[in-house]
């Protein structure tokens, strides 16, 4: 019989000693309540699954509570702190069981290709103690990158529809939230603004890349419902995340949308096409026809900060932080080509001029985001992420072409253009160096594994099949 970590009762037991163990040092090394609060959220899968016999609510503790990490500022705090104990403790159990175990799943391109990354990743923190980057840059880059090392723990435990179908729920629920706070943010920017520039520049820049994901989502769910209930209920769910992704005015975000839209509509059937391009008009209708008769005033404040997020891209006023990672670039580029096959490591820092403060600063942080895993885990680093997102885009591609499910074709396709979408944005937003958009990756490269598990059975790998014509 194949048996899982979670249903195995000395697994349980042993994950359970080493949270209490994680739990106690939390006490010792942080002076507060951080051990309490991290053995109640380690607790919870536990006695849930002691309940419900749940196989996968690991993997539900560790997605949901992402979200003590989503609405922070530069730098760990204590609920952040915890997270990452929980993640820690998680993989450094879950995964060596499964590999005793034989439970590591291998059966696709994107396990493999995920595997290959994985062990560059680790490549580049060993890397970064030779090179000399320091301590705490090495914690920040990999806190960043954290979320990917669950991929193993998530693809043993999401093993059928009903698993991925609690995960969609959980992260849509996830996503409401983001855009909730989102709005109240900027409503609140605006309500302290005493000068116009402050008002111009409102913006909330979090978590775009769940934002982009909802509105992607919803966008094309409501292109395949034939009843207008259900197309109406998610046509009012993209609007309101595609809201949220407008208000933070982050316009790689904005053409990363544009672009998944593009790609869903060269894919997708006449009908979809025709249904999503009307009833996504309609919405933008009614829309501007709300917010004109209701909410002048605040249209015309959101207008003005779009302009002048615009103005800032080209012409006279260029955006100095444009400015800066166009030179940051180029200092980085030069680094690589000094050191293209080993790459630096993780924590390694390079000399970034701040031409709104004048002064140069030593950073880690590199936003292309291929560059950054070319800079800190060389060209195989490199390699090792495009083909895990380019197999992820083939998979989705693959199971919307073959899948003997609409709920599989659906997802498929949904992934496939969220993935091209943030291959695009990550030129200038690093999908590779970002919690949100790494945890996102982890999660739909399962999701596609998961589902041509079961619905792609009978179908020849491309290989194969280009072989045999």
């Amino acid at each position: 019989m194949d048996t899982t970590y979670p249903s195995d009762k000395i697994g349980w037991l042993v994950f359970s000693a080493v949270v209490g163990l994680l739990s106690v040092w939390s006490i010792f090394a942080l002076a507060e309540f951080a051990g309490l609060f991290l053995f109640v959220l380690a607790a919870i899968p536990v006695a849930l699954y002691a309940v419900f016999k749940e196989k996968a609510l690991v993997s539900y503790t560790l997605i949901f509570f992402s979200l003590l990490t989503f609405d922070q500022e530069a730098g760990t705090n204590l609920q952040e702190a915890i997270y990452y104990a929980l993640i820690a403790g998680s993989v450094a159990i879950i995964i060596p069981w499964l590999v005793v175990r034989g439970n590591i799943k291998l059966q696709h391109g994107v396990d493999k290709a995920y595997l290959f990354l994985f062990i560059l990743l680790i490549y580049a923190f060993v890397l970064g103690f030779l090179t000399g980057g320091t301590m705490k840059n090495r914690i920040d880059d990999l806190a960043l990158m954290f979320p990917i090392f669950t991929y193993f723990i998530f693809r043993d435990q999401l093993r059928d529809d009903k698993h991925i179908k609690t995960v969609l729920v959980i992260l849509v629920v996830m996503m409401l939230l983001i855009a909730v706070r989102n709005y109240r943010n900027y409503q609140q920017i605006l309500i302290e603004a005493v000068m116009e520039w402050q008002v111009q520049k409102a913006r909330v820049a979090k978590n775009e890349v769940f934002l982009m994901a909802g509105a992607v989502g919803f966008f094309i769910l409501q292109a395949y419902q034939t009843k207008w209930i259900p197309r109406l209920f998610y046509l009012g769910m993209f609007g309101f995340t595609f809201g949220g992704l407008i208000l933070t005015q982050s316009r790689g975000y904005w053409l990363a949308f544009i672009l998944s839209i593009i790609i869903f509509l060269f894919y997708t059937d006449s009908r979809s096409r025709y249904r999503a391009l009307i009833t996504t008009s309609i919405l933008f209708t009614i829309g501007i026809f709300v917010a004109v008769t209701f909410y002048y005033d605040a249209l015309l404040t959101v207008i003005e900060g779009l302009k002048y997020r615009f103005s800032l891209t080209g012409g006279s006023k260029i955006d100095p932080s444009l400015l800066e990672r166009v030179y940051e670039t180029q200092t980085v580029w030069e680094l690589i080509q000094k050191n293209p096959f080993a790459g630096y490591g993780l924590g390694y820092t390079y000399s970034r001029y701040k031409y709104i403060y004048g002064y140069w600063e030593p950073l880690s942080y590199v936003h292309n985001g291929y560059l950054a895993i070319w800079f800190k885990a060389g060209l195989f680093g490199l390699l090792a992420a495009l083909s895990y997102l380019v197999l992820i885009a083939r998979t989705g591609l693959r199971l919307f072409k073959h899948a003997e499910s609409d709920f599989a074709r659906i997802i498929g396709i949904i992934i496939l253009c969220q993935v091209v979408g943030m291959m695009l944005v990550n030129i200038t937003s690093p999908q590779f160096l970002g919690f949100d958009s790494m945890l996102l990756l982890s999660l739909m490269g399962v999701f596609v594994a998961s589902l041509a598990d079961r619905h792609l059975r009978n179908l020849p790998s491309p290989t194969n099949a280009e072989s045999a014509s």
